[in-house]
């Protein structure tokens, strides 16, 4: 029985208080940072995922720089 009333209570959404949605719109809208920024912990998912993008596409290129100079590994 308790079983069904965790899993039902898990895939309900929980309701939200009207004044905190009116308060976390004006912060939306009043903040200069751009839209992906806003966010409080916004910054600890956007700069990590900025490093590893970068890092993911700058060794490909660079190892593929090396194989048309036809340079390689000694």
């Amino acid at each position: 029985m308790s079983n069904t009333k965790s899993i039902k209570r898990f895939l309900t959404y929980p309701k939200m208080n009207p004044k905190r949605i009116i308060e976390l719109q004006q912060h939306y809208q009043t903040t200069p940072k751009p839209l992906w920024l806003r966010g409080k912990q916004s910054a600890l998912v956007v700069y990590p995922f900025y490093a590893l993008f970068t890092v993911a596409t700058i060794i490909p290129l660079y190892y593929t720089g090396r194989a048309v100079a036809g340079l390689k590994d000694e």
